[in-house]
């Protein structure tokens, strides 16, 4: 998969970064800033027209819960993405692939938190855009992370705080130093600094690079002056 900068809707994406339990500031964000923006409200009468318009917050969030609502949302766009306009109607068949790894990868994720789904769907509105730009047919379900990918994680023992910066920096120690050197490092307690330090220059702007281009699409502002992962 491609790391350039995919355009994602502000508001839905500082969500997916954001504690989203109900003592978080995610979700105090959502219900005090976002939920009367007409934009918002806009989209989200569409995403749920089939439970009925005028619910309240509370009403709503009862009946989906904020998974089930970041879900309808999240298929909502994938769809517009693919045919340029907001439907009448969605499944959530386009997000299966996100669900998948979010699953696969729970064990890393901080509670309250969806940044394994972020980096999905990032993944998914890019893969669209270019399947648009270039009059394919659109696959709804596609391998999002690579296996070796996957297989790196899987030796993780901690819970990640951003684990889509970390699947984002594996993807580019894998492709440059090998998942087998990597995999070494790691199981004899090498860290992200050993594995960067042996980058080349133009290896090293290549991922900066792509690190730039996710942190703008996903408004993080903090990739343009000092991109870390923990």
């Amino acid at each position: 998969m491609a790391y350039g900068y995919v355009h994602l809707p502000e508001e839905f994406v500082t969500l997916l970064q954001s504690n989203m339990q109900t003592s978080g500031s995610g979700y105090a964000r959502l219900k005090r800033d976002y939920w009367q923006r007409p934009h918002f409200q806009s989209v989200l009468s569409r995403a749920t027209a089939d439970l009925g318009n005028r619910q309240s917050f509370e009403q709503l969030i009862n009946t989906l819960g904020w998974l089930g609502l970041r879900d309808r949302l999240a298929a909502f766009f994938l769809e517009h993405q693919a045919k340029g306009y907001y439907p009448k109607s969605f499944t959530l068949e386009s997000i299966e692939d996100i669900l998948a790894f979010e699953d696969e990868v729970k064990s890393l994720n901080l509670n309250g938190y969806s940044r394994a789904f972020l980096i999905g769907f990032y993944l998914k509105m890019g893969h669209y855009e270019e399947q648009v730009a270039q009059g394919k047919p659109i696959q709804k379900n596609i391998a999002l992370i690579s296996q070796d990918v996957l297989d790196v994680l899987a030796l993780a023992k901690t819970r990640v705080a951003q684990v889509d910066w970390l699947c984002l920096s594996l993807h580019y120690l894998i492709k440059f130093r090998g998942v087998d050197k990597v995999k070494k490092l790691i199981r004899g307690g090498g860290g992200y600094s050993s594995l960067k330090s042996e980058l080349t220059p133009q290896q090293e702007f290549t991922m900066m690079k792509a690190f730039l281009a996710y942190g703008a699409s996903i408004y993080h502002n903090e990739a343009f002056h000092n991109p870390v992962v923990e």
